[in-house]
């Protein structure tokens, strides 16, 4: 919600240029487009407003659907059996809670390492506040907990904060 009320501001701040001529605004980041013409959206009605959030709520699920996409977000166990369980390729599981500090220190430097990969590592997230079950089954007592996985077995794992020398050496010891 705060994020449309952002993207409404941007419309009407920048729908015209000081010479009254329209141009384009910039969309929010993390979405396929990048930029939307004005005209489509000034003067702001309803209409055109849901047209541009339908578009961006349809590229957000296009992104988040894609199956080449390295990291992904854990739903439900069978979830965590297919897509980390029975991968091919090894898998970085990151145990996280939404209330953990370091959780959120952490992961976007676990992601940068994954993507750095190109595909040759895929990232797990698993909630441990929505799945407990799959948390208890590995023994997470402490967040974050980090496991790397190969062919359905723990080949290495840390608990809390580490360095990034130690999360290459991990990613490295799951590659060889």
């Amino acid at each position: 919600m705060r994020s449309l009320m952002r993207f409404r501001q941007l419309v009407r701040l920048s729908a015209l240029q000081p010479n009254g001529k329209a141009h384009s605004v910039i969309a929010p980041s993390g979405t396929t487009l990048s930029r939307i013409p004005v005209p489509v959206l000034h003067p702001l009605s309803s209409k055109s407003f849901h047209t541009a959030q339908y578009n961006f709520a349809k590229a957000d699920e296009k992104k988040a659907e894609s199956p080449a996409s390295s990291i992904f977000n854990i739903q439900d166990e069978e979830d965590f059996n297919k897509r980390v369980l029975q991968s091919e390729t090894p898998v970085i599981v990151d145990f996280h809670a939404t209330w953990c500090r370091p959780c959120k220190l952490l992961g976007p430097r676990l992601e940068a390492h994954v993507a750095e990969g190109k595909g040759k590592v895929n990232m797990a997230k698993v909630d441990i506040d929505a799945l407990d079950d799959i948390a208890c089954k590995y023994n997470v007592r402490s967040v974050p907990t980090v496991i790397a996985m190969k062919n359905g077995k723990i080949v290495e794992q840390f608990i809390g904060l580490v360095d990034d020398d130690r999360i290459k050496s991990v990613i490295e010891k799951l590659l060889h």
